[in-house]
């Protein structure tokens, strides 16, 4: 659960430090696209196309782990 919440924080400040006008331009993006969008702009605009592989499988992986683990 601790890691769960860092990797949140981390997501959480990439974020908002990584859209143009803080909070503000990571509302519209959100608005734009939703979750996944912000998942892949940030993810494409720092490490590139690895990053949005790396990412989604990442993803995939903890959502698997959490509903196993909720059971």
């Amino acid at each position: 659960m601790i890691a769960e919440g860092a990797i949140a924080l981390i997501w959480a400040t990439a974020a908002m430090s990584f859209f143009p006008g803080g909070i503000t331009g990571l509302s519209e993006v959100t608005d734009a696209g939703g979750a996944a969008l912000v998942v892949k702009n940030v993810s494409m605009g720092l490490f590139g196309s690895a990053g949005v592989i790396c990412a989604a499988v990442a993803c995939g992986l903890f959502t698997t782990y959490l509903r196993k683990r909720s059971l």
